[in-house]
Parts: structure tokens; sequence; C-alpha cells
């Protein structure tokens, strides 16, 4: 089984009359909103859900850099704003 091919955790639906996306986890059928109508938002954000769920450790270690790095006040060099 080639590792694309991998069962997601997650399941992308859209609720609603309103057309809002959730995310469904599999194993505990637990629904959560991703706040947006936006296909490719959706999508994204899916996708970054999935790359959670299977390296948990990492995304760990990139959430403690990420607030590290707001509370020092540094500058994104890609943003007008700080981090």
């Amino acid at each position: 089984m080639n590792p694309t091919d991998a069962p997601s955790r997650y399941r992308l639906f859209k609720k609603g009359a309103y057309g809002t996306f959730y995310i469904e986890d599999v194993l505990s059928r637990r629904q959560t909103s991703l706040k947006t109508k936006d296909k490719k938002e959706a999508e994204r954000l899916y996708q970054a859900h999935c790359e959670c769920a299977e390296a948990p450790d990492r995304a760990y270690r990139v959430g403690i850099g990420l607030r590290r790095k707001h509370r020092s006040g540094c500058r994104h060099p890609n943003l007008e704003t700080s981090c």
C-alpha cells in the first residue's frame, strides 16, 4: 500500500443550510467546524489536520516554536505584521 493511499483519520464534509465545512474524526466520531464556507480553505485545513494526526510530535514542536516566537515579538519576513 502506498503511503498516499492510507486511510485518513479525518473526513471532510459540508453541513447545514449555510454550507459550513466540518471535519469528523473517524475514530472518535467527533465533528469540528472549520468555520469556513470556502472549499479551498477547508481543504487546506483538512490537510493540516491529517498531517498533525500522522506526526503529532512534530506538530507539538512546531506549536511550541510558534508560541516562543510570538512571545519574543519576532517579525515574519513575508508579513507586514509581527508573528
